[in-house]
């Protein structure tokens, strides 16, 4: 369960056992979701609620349909974000299934699910206002030999309810780009922090998933539907050097070696290049590796200790 269009580019292919949930309706997913995340980011929770594979791999099914809800329903992904950053880096909140997994393919396994769920939140969602007359909450239906009647007073409560305020258009795009932003440092973060216990098959995930993220944002799609076009080109724009700066370090630090896998990316970085400033990051990302090539070569004093792949600030 990841964004299609990783699996457009032929990255990675979709497990057809996953995302069981996705045909269910909003509501319900929406509770499935929160009543799950809410019970297990109470600190005091038992860790032992999910004890084995089995029981995280449905948790996680729940979990990652968090990350596609519409931007009306971002409170909810950020709690699910929160939920997924705790158990990257603080191995104590963790369920005791993952802590048990340590050093195991499984725990491989739980990374990359992760990092998949991820990927989820960069598509980019339509926020067009809803025709006239047209719920987009879920209503059952009633039973079509059902002879109770509908309550006036019912009718009369409903129609007289105050409405919920809507958010403006702009400000749910805008909360939808920070959230984004959190999570490229979450994947920041997981390759500094755990990239050593990482294995290939995990940093493959982790940069292909990065890649695919970048390449969806960045590149021209002239096929996308106009009612996607104005977020595409926020979220494209705000996110720009964010994408790249992750994606060059990670990819640095990954030391990746497979020929396949710069072949993509050269291929991939070809579609960006209408962009100002993916040219401007990779000059100044080229300039932070020379910089410290110059340091290897001649010893203090010269180049710097570090890569810098932030562009300089005027």
């Amino acid at each position: 369960m990841f964004l299609d269009w990783i699996a457009e580019l032929g990255l990675l292919q979709h497990d057809p056992v996953s995302n069981v949930l996705a045909r269910f309706p909003l509501s319900v997913k929406k509770t499935l979701i929160t009543e799950v995340t809410s019970t297990l980011l109470l600190t005091a929770s038992d860790l032992s609620l999910l004890s084995t594979m089995a029981h995280m791999q449905w948790a996680m099914e729940v979990l990652g349909q968090g990350f596609g809800l519409p931007l009306e329903e971002l409170t909810i992904t950020q709690d699910t974000t929160q939920l997924y950053s705790q158990w990257l880096f603080d191995p104590q909140t963790r369920p005791s299934a993952f802590r048990q997994a340590a050093g195991t393919a499984d725990e491989q396994r739980l990374y990359q699910t992760i990092f998949h769920h991820y990927s989820l939140l960069f598509e980019v969602r339509s926020t067009l206002p809803p025709s006239p007359g047209i719920s987009h909450l879920y209503n059952p239906p009633h039973h079509r030999h059902s002879t109770t009647p509908v309550s006036n007073s019912s009718s009369s409560s409903s129609t007289h309810a105050t409405p919920t305020p809507q958010v403006p258009v702009g400000v749910l795009v805008q909360r939808h780009i920070e959230l984004c932003k959190k999570v490229l440092t979450v994947l920041t973060m997981a390759g500094r922090q755990l990239g050593t216990s990482f294995s290939e098959d995990t940093w493959e995930v982790l940069l292909k998933v990065v890649l695919g993220v970048t390449d969806s944002l960045l590149r021209e799609h002239p096929t996308r539907s106009p009612a996607l076009v104005s977020e595409h080109s926020k979220m494209s724009e705000d996110l720009c050097e964010h994408l790249l700066r992750v994606l060059f370090e990670l990819w640095l630090r990954s030391n990746i070696r497979q020929v396949y896998m710069w072949d993509i990316l050269k291929k991939c970085f070809n579609g960006w290049t209408h962009r100002t400033p993916v040219l401007q990051q990779w000059a100044a990302s080229s300039h932070g590796l020379c910089q410290r090539v110059v340091r290897l070569l001649y010893g203090p004093g010269q180049g710097t200790e570090l890569v810098n792949l932030a562009r300089p600030v005027k």
